[in-house]
């Protein structure tokens, strides 16, 4: 007989469906419209903060309708196992009356007594955890099936039985590196004969990589792009640096685009469908490759941060996305996107503008340039990807003047 915890909210009680209703209403936002119904991709920061303040809510738990499938599960597991319901009680008004309550009036069959709190930091050992969302597994003992939707998924998509998977992490948490390792040990990265000659491998996408290709593909079918380009004198930048090493070259790159964005504010804008929204602060979002894709974290408020701010916040952001710690508060929202591939030897490119945000800046590397008079230089390709149903040719070119004026004047940085 083993001993079972299963999640109320999003396994018992469907928590996620009420969520999608309240949405529909409030926001006109569909299923359809969630990628995998993952809310974190296609909220607003306001929006996802009034979901939040959702959750918070008593009746909101109470109105939960059951999952009909979900408790004749629960029925038939009670016959075998000691199974216990566990649920978050913390930060929520009344939520542990409103939730016994839900428990009484729709499990009638269920012993109250083993309803666990996990706000109240009890701690049972439990064979397995079966929980959609994995923010309380820290209070169980037990190895448990320590996952997500987002590993289910994953699993799902490698055709990896997650019940088979050693979790490396904390108390058996499963990680999607796990995952990933046990379908690699299972030989479940299948492998095309048909060319005996040259035999591929067929890699399923990630979730991550298949939302990364669905919005880039909307991107550059939905967006009319128009690109512009420049070269920045990086001579007074670099000398500066010599004595003041506040920060890496990209910092100030995007300190100078902090203050182009001030003088040009209407570059500083998400384009909405029907309306602009002209943002007061420069909230830069960056984009940091990982091993799973490509994230963007937001420096906010970029143009009230000195260099050292920025150097600061950018490592820490940076080390959070290379060990997929970003909240969603990390990267969700942005006035404005840049891109840098400089420190890779590439010398120019153009970037695709991340919806709603209506520009990005793609940055080259520096190169050493020997002018007419013969003197040498240090050169830095710009590339400015704009909107053009938001922004127009001479903005563009009024923000990248800014831009450049910014960086090659580093002491006003």
């Amino acid at each position: 007989m083993a001993r079972i915890a299963i999640d109320m909210d999003h396994v018992i009680a469907d928590a996620h469906k009420g969520l999608l209703d309240w949405l529909s209403k409030t926001y006109a936002i569909e299923p359809s419209m969630l990628p995998g119904q993952r809310f974190k991709d296609v909220l607003s920061i306001d929006q996802h903060f009034a979901l939040s303040k959702r959750l918070e809510t008593a009746e909101f738990f109470f109105n939960l309708k059951p999952v009909v499938d979900s408790i004749e599960t629960l029925k038939t597991l009670q016959n075998n196992h000691e199974v216990f319901i566990t649920t978050a009680a913390m930060f929520v008004p009344n939520s542990f009356k409103a939730k016994y309550e839900w428990i009484k009036k729709h499990l009638p069959f269920f012993e109250t007594k083993r309803i666990v709190f996990c706000g109240d930091k009890s701690i049972i050992s439990a064979d397995y955890l079966i929980d959609d969302h994995i923010h309380n597994f820290e209070n169980f003992k037990g190895r448990g099936l320590l996952f997500s939707a987002l590993h289910k998924e994953l699993a799902e998509n490698l055709g990896v039985d997650l019940t088979s998977v050693e979790g490396s992490g904390r108390k058996g948490r499963v990680s999607l590196q796990d995952v990933e390792q046990a379908a690699k040990a299972q030989g479940l990265y299948s492998i095309d004969n048909s060319d005996e000659n040259n035999p591929h491998e067929v890699i399923k996408l990630t979730s991550m990589r298949k939302t990364i290709a669905k919005r880039l593909t909307e991107a550059n079918r939905d967006i009319p792009h128009f690109y512009l380009r420049c070269k920045i004198n990086m001579d007074n930048l670099i000398k500066s640096r010599e004595t003041n090493k506040q920060g890496s070259i990209n910092d100030y790159v995007l300190k100078a685009c902090a203050i182009a964005l001030k003088a040009e504010p209407d570059v500083n804008v998400n384009f909405m469908g029907e309306t602009i929204h002209r943002f007061k602060h420069a909230d830069i979002s960056v984009a940091v490759a990982t091993d799973r894709g490509l994230i963007t974290p937001i420096i906010r408020s970029a143009d009230d941060k000195t260099i050292s701010e920025i150097s600061s916040e950018m490592k820490e952001l940076g080390h959070k996305a290379k060990n997929e710690t970003l909240q969603p508060s990390d990267y969700q929202g942005g006035t404005f996107s840049l891109s840098n591939l400089g420190m890779m030897g590439i010398s120019s490119f153009d970037a695709v503008v991340n919806p709603p945000m209506a520009a990005i800046l793609a940055v080259g590397s520096l190169e050493e340039t020997v002018l007419p008079n013969g003197e040498c230089t240090k050169l830095m390709n710009v590339t400015l990807s704009c909107d053009h149903r938001a922004i127009d040719g001479v903005l563009g070119a009024k923000w990248l003047q800014a831009f450049r004026e910014a960086l090659e004047s580093p002491e006003n940085l």
